[in-house]
């Protein structure tokens, strides 16, 4: 038996399935109907747990429904991103 070294480079988080539109090919179901959102705490330690895991992170992707829902509070990530 072989052991792969998995070194991922992006990480990728749904912050919510809320989404200003409803559209019909949605990978993720997303609608305006949906309510749940990751708060800043959650996604703070999805980010610290998971670059520490795999420092070969290099890119932190947002999205979701429409992941700009969080509005300036996704800006407050860049302190953990260098």
């Amino acid at each position: 038996m072989f052991e792969i070294e998995i070194k991922p480079t992006i990480l990728t988080i749904i912050t919510t399935y809320k989404c200003t539109a409803a559209c019909e090919d949605c990978c993720f179901e997303c609608s305006p109907k949906k309510t749940g959102i990751l708060n800043f705490e959650e996604i703070k330690e999805v980010i610290l747990n998971t670059t520490k895991e795999y420092p070969s992170i290099k890119q932190i992707v947002f999205t979701g429904g429409e992941c700009f829902i969080l509005k300036k509070k996704t800006f407050r990530f860049n302190i953990y991103i260098s």
